[in-house]
């Protein structure tokens, strides 16, 4: 395996793999550590969590920076490393560190046989972590870009109501920042984004859906966040998953510290607006409505339904049991399985060690391999590894069966590639087709509809005015009116007191006639009746005057009502206003994403082709690392034989067309000339061979 970092010092990739290496067991107990802290500091605040997770996650960090420092060697320079001219292009052949088959065998399970076999391993561990965070970062990158975007398009200021909400928020706060709140056309949840100039998204349309509490309990939630600058840690913490992104241990804290910033910015919001019940009902509804961005942007509604479920908890004063020691545990079995893996590893290389070399084929005899001479098709169109291999410095050893086979795939690679790459750019031409077609269309749409929005923010402004001034109409209509009735119920009160003892009276007036009735002659009775039911009468009479007056009464505040009505209904001709706002800005959004919809095929195909790509090279450059370290084996095999060299722990050899070296001494000529004639084949180029400090490189070179 050949290192990728020619233009440092020779023991950079050795540095960066013990660091990748260290940080296994590292973090880890700095996550063990950090979950007993937090088990222990559960019933306390989670600002104070949220710093113990932080902080261990810097510690991580920076141990692997210091783990970095400790291995790599400052006192090496760039000279150290040449690059030299072949025929074709500049070729530098760096080896790692690899066991000797003929040296001492160190036990499988001790110390020196891991040491042996990560130094073995530590070009390929630093090239897939390298290719890994290379791939998390363009991941923060995007993310970042993606914030940027946010920012600048489709983006509509919400009404003044709002903004004076926010801006009151913040002033309780104490924040000095100028803080932007617009209606976006993108985003699906409320979040807020930037550092130095923070704005405040809320999807189009919902703050309008939301009830007043409801607003102001996200508000406060997006302006905690300020306060605390979460952006600037999540954008730290970001940075850190991309150079752990391998690490068990690292996710688990950047899960903590997701969850504990949240409920730290809940406990903070509740504070603020002073009322838990309104912040649940916030929560819940835009929870129900979300989706969640891939982006350091802080949604309101959070990233996962463990963490809803959890805020909700908390915000509630319900119990919540982390599974601190089960994801700990998870992660000393993820550590098991690689030990396990080392010790397999470490005892086949062992096994094949110890198997006997093979024997050399005669100087006048060609090596047979790539099917020549076998009956087996012949693979002389491999772009690259064929003309490799024609260099006579490659023709020195026969290759493995192993490198056939590998040769054989890369051939079937690049036979098959031409083909596919010619698919997908088809493809790719009519997606640019569909796009530019899209694109001519968009714009002649979103101009009529921005025309229809423009139009209907006229009318909604006219709206305003005129509710302003009907309100104001009616606001003095409804002070007279409410003054009239209070004095008609001071009315109504005082003619009641009199009608109820006019009435007594009247039924005191019939008691005595029902009395003056008894013993009297049916014609004499027959007119007491009349006169008792003309006082029956004229209690009833009493009674409906008082029943009129309440009806007055009534009927005023039925007025009352049907002015509210008329200016609830004006709010909501106006809120349908909005919403047909909404709907056009929506249309022209919509557009929009169909066009980045096909970007993103048009991207993914272009993907497709260099995944390809990526894969040919990749089997080219596994041929050329297995077919160096067999080299350098028969090599070192041969240096012992001839009793040359009775290690390999330091060595330096240099061979070329007229002298040998080995630690600085010139070799006799029967020596020179028998290893010339076995690793140069005739060929005017050597090579130098360096070993030192654990760490090997070879350098082919030429004569001249």
């Amino acid at each position: 395996m050949q290192p990728i970092f020619l233009c440092f010092s020779e023991n950079l990739d050795y540095a960066l793999g013990w660091m990748v290496v260290h940080s296994l067991w590292q973090g880890t107990a700095i996550a063990f550590l950090a979950g007993l802290v937090n088990i222990a500091l559960r019933k306390k605040s989670a600002h104070l969590r949220y710093v113990v997770a932080n902080v261990s996650l810097f510690l991580i960090l920076a141990m692997a920076v210091t783990t970095f420092c400790y291995h790599y060697d400052f006192s090496k320079t760039l000279t150290q490393i040449r690059l030299i001219p072949t025929q074709d292009d500049a070729v530098v052949q760096i080896l790692t560190d690899i066991p000797n088959p003929t040296s001492e065998t160190t036990t499988p399970l001790s110390i020196q046989g891991f040491k042996d076999y990560f130094n073995h391993n530590v070009p390929l561990i630093v090239t897939i972590w390298i290719l890994g965070v290379a791939i998390f970062m363009l991941r923060l990158i995007g993310g970042v870009s993606y914030i940027y975007y946010l920012k600048s398009r489709m983006n509509f200021p919400t009404d003044e109501y709002w903004t004076d909400m926010m801006q009151r928020l913040a002033e309780r706060s104490g924040i000095s920042k100028s803080i932007e709140l617009v209606e976006s056309a993108i985003v699906r949840t409320p979040m807020v984004i930037g550092h130095f100039k923070p704005m405040i998204l809320f999807p189009m349309g919902i703050i309008n859906r939301l009830a007043p509490e409801e607003v102001e309990a996200i508000l406060a939630h997006e302006i905690a966040h300020v306060m605390r600058n979460d952006f600037l840690f999540n954008i730290f913490q970001s940075i850190v998953e991309a150079l752990f992104y391998f690490h068990p241990a690292v996710w688990w804290l950047s899960s903590q510290i997701r969850n504990e910033r949240e409920s730290a910015c809940d406990e903070m919001a509740i504070a603020l607006i002073n009322s838990k019940l309104n912040y649940a009902k916030a929560l819940v509804t835009i929870q129900e409505m979300a989706y969640y961005p891939l982006s350091p942007a802080l949604a309101f509604a959070g990233q996962r339904k463990s963490q809803f479920v959890m805020r909700m908890q908390r915000i509630l004063n319900q119990p919540y049991k982390t599974n601190v020691m089960e994801k700990t545990i998870a992660s000393l079995l993820i550590l098991g399985t690689l030990f396990t893996l080392a010790i397999g590893q470490n005892q086949n290389a062992t096994k094949e060690n110890s198997k006997p070399t093979q024997t050399e084929t005669p100087n006048d005899t060609p090596p047979q391999y790539l099917g020549q001479n076998t009956g087996q098709q012949t693979y002389n169109d491999i772009t690259v590894v064929g003309d490799t291999l024609k260099d006579p410095f490659y023709l020195a050893i026969p290759p493995t069966p192993e490198i056939i086979a590998l040769q054989k795939e890369l051939a079937e690679m690049e036979k098959e590639f031409p083909q596919f790459e010619k698919e997908k750019l088809v493809e790719i031409a009519k997606l640019e087709q569909e796009v530019k077609a899209m694109e001519g269309d968009v714009s002649g749409f979103q101009k009529k509809r921005e025309q229809e929005i423009a139009n209907i923010e006229n009318e909604i402004a006219s709206m305003k005015q005129k509710l302003k001034e009907d309100e104001k109409e009616n606001e003095a209509q409804l002070s007279k009116k409410l003054e009239y009735i209070k004095k008609m119920e001071a009315e109504l009160e005082r003619f009641t007191k009199q009608m109820e003892e006019e009435n007594k009276k009247i039924e005191a007036k019939i008691a005595e006639k029902k009395k003056e009735r008894d013993g009297q002659t049916t014609t004499r009775r027959s007119s007491v009746d009349g006169e008792i039911n003309s006082l029956y009468g004229e209690i009833q009479s009493n009674l409906g005057e008082i029943m009129s007056k309440r009806g007055e009464i009534q009927s005023e505040y039925g007025e009352i009502a049907s002015m509210r009505g008329e200016l609830s209904g004006k709010h909501g001709e106006m809120s349908g206003k909005h919403g047909e706002m909404s709907g056009l800005r929506g249309e022209i959004a919509g557009k929009h994403g169909e066009i980045a919809g096909l970007r993103g095929e048009m991207a993914g195909a272009r993907g497709e082709i260099a995944g390809k790509r990526g894969e040919i090279a990749g089997k080219r450059g596994e041929i050329s690392g297995k077919y160096s370290e067999l080299l350098f084996d028969t090599l070192i095999d041969d240096l012992k034989k001839d009793n040359l060299i009775t290690n390999d722990k330091k060595l330096y050899l240099r061979l070329n067309a007229k002298e040998m070296f080995i630690n600085d001494i010139k070799q006799s000529d029967a020596i020179h000339a028998k290893y010339k004639a076995k690793y140069m084949k005739g060929n005017q180029r050597g090579f130098e061979i360096y070993k030192r400090n654990g760490n090997l490189s070879m350098t082919i070179d030429d004569d001249n």
